[in-house]
C-alpha cells in the first residue's frame, strides 16, 4: 500500500481576496498557496496553487471570471498541472461556463494485474532479498494523461438578486492516456507476454463523455456561505 506523509501545507499570500466586498471591486485580484508534500514512492513534492480574479467594472459577485492554474512536481518525476477557467457572467445573465485542462504524469503508477486473483509478492521488490528480488518497480508502469472538460449551466429560476437558484448543466469531456513499461522486468510486461493484456491496451487511447445534470443552489454567499445549500444530480454517459 502506498504510504504518503503530508509534511507541510502553508496557506499564504491571500492577496486582495475580500470576497465579502466583491460587488465593489474592479479590475484584478489574485492569491496563491504553495503546495509541499512527501511521498515514499515519488519523493518531495513542490508546486503552487494560484488564483486570478477579474471583476471587470464592478458589480459582479463572486467575480466576472477567474483563472486558476496549479503547477506541481515531485523529485520522483510526477507532474500534475491544471488550469481552470470559470465565468458566471461572460455569456450573459443566467449562464455560467467553466472549463478545465489537466496534465498528469506518473513515473510509478501501480499495476498488480487484472482481476481479483492477482498475487502481490513483496519479495520481488525487496532489494535485500538477493534470491527473489527482481525490480523495486516491478509493480509499476509509466502513465501520462491529458484531460479536458467544459461545463455550461443555464438558470431557469433565480434569487431576487439575479443569482441562479435552479439550473440545468450540460458538459462534455475527453481523456487521453498513454502507458509505458518502466523496465524489461515488470508485472505489466509479464501480462503482455502471457496475453492477459494487449499492446493496444498498454499504448492507451482516449475516451469521451457527456454530462447532464440539475443544480439547486440556495447559498447566500458563494465563496463563503453562511446559510443555504448546493445540491446537484449529475449523470455521465
Amino acid at each position: 500500500m502506498k504510504r504518503q506523509i503530508i509534511l507541510l501545507i502553508v496557506a499564504v499570500c491571500l492577496i486582495g481576496l475580500a470576497f465579502g466586498q466583491t460587488s465593489k471591486r474592479t479590475g484584478w485580484g489574485f492569491g496563491g498557496v504553495p503546495a509541499l508534500n512527501y511521498n515514499a514512492d515519488e519523493g518531495f513534492g513542490y508546486g503552487v496553487v494560484a488564483e486570478f480574479y477579474n471583476y471587470s467594472t464592478g458589480g459582479y459577485s463572486p467575480y466576472y471570471y477567474s483563472i486558476q492554474p496549479t503547477i506541481f512536481f515531485t523529485t520522483g518525476g510526477k507532474q500534475a498541472h491544471t488550469i481552470f477557467f470559470d465565468t458566471p457572467y461572460m455569456l450573459g445573465e443566467g449562464y455560467r461556463l467553466n472549463a478545465e485542462l489537466r496534465y498528469n504524469k506518473e513515473e510509478y503508477n501501480p499495476y498488480y494485474g487484472i482481476g481479483n486473483n492477482t498475487v502481490f509478492d513483496e519479495k520481488i521488490i525487496d532489494e535485500e532479498d538477493s534470491v527473489h528480488y527482481i525490480n523495486k518497480h516491478f509493480y509499476t508502469h509509466q502513465r501520462e494523461r491529458i484531460s479536458f472538460k467544459i461545463n455550461l449551466q443555464k438558470a431557469f429560476t433565480t434569487h431576487p438578486d439575479g443569482k441562479p437558484l435552479f439550473s440545468m448543466l450540460v458538459g462534455l469531456g475527453r481523456i487521453t492516456t498513454e502507458n509505458k513499461m518502466d523496465s524489461d522486468s515488470s508485472r505489466l510486461l509479464q501480462d503482455l507476454r502471457a496475453g492477459v493484456v494487449s499492446q493496444k491496451e498498454i499504448d492507451g487511447g482516449f475516451s469521451n463523455y457527456l454530462k447532464l445534470g440539475l443544480i439547486h443552489d440556495t447559498r447566500d454567499n458563494e465563496p463563503a456561505p453562511n446559510s443555504g445549500h448546493w445540491i446537484d444530480l449529475v449523470g455521465e454517459i
